[in-house]
């Protein structure tokens, strides 16, 4: 029991973890480029897939 309370204690933890991703920019389906530090302030989720 004690194990999964210090488990469920680090994913809160995780949960608030600020991590500084580096600036980048990449286009959006219609051709408009966008930059992460303009996106600041917001919430967002990063997926990258790697082959």
């Amino acid at each position: 029991m004690n194990k999964f309370i210090v488990f469920i204690l680090i994913l809160i933890n995780l949960s608030f973890a600020r991590i500084k991703a580096p600036d980048f920019s990449l286009k959006d389906e219609n051709g408009k480029t966008i930059n992460l530090q303009s996106l600041k302030g917001n919430v967002v989720v990063l997926n990258f897939w790697g082959r």
